[in-house]
C-alpha cells in the first residue's frame, strides 16, 4: 500500500512557485536581455515553461491518486 508522505502545503507551494515561475517566464527573454541569442533564450524558456506546467499536472495526478 502506498504511503502519502508529502504534506498538501507543501504541493501547494510547489505550484504556487512554479506558476510563479512560468508567469515571469511569459513575460519573454527581450525583457531581460536582447542581443543575437534572445531568439535562443525564448526557445529555452518556452521548453522550460512547458516542463514545469506538466510538472505541475503531474503533481496534482499523483496527490488525487494517493488521496
Amino acid at each position: 500500500m502506498s504511503v502519502k508522505r508529502i504534506q498538501p502545503m507543501r504541493i501547494q507551494s510547489i505550484k504556487a512557485s512554479i506558476k510563479v515561475s512560468t508567469d515571469e517566464i511569459s513575460k519573454g527573454m527581450s525583457t531581460i536581455i536582447d542581443s543575437s541569442v534572445t531568439s535562443s533564450l525564448e526557445s529555452c524558456a518556452g521548453v522550460a515553461k512547458t516542463c514545469m506546467e506538466n510538472l505541475v499536472e503531474t503533481v496534482d495526478s499523483l496527490d488525487g491518486f494517493m488521496n
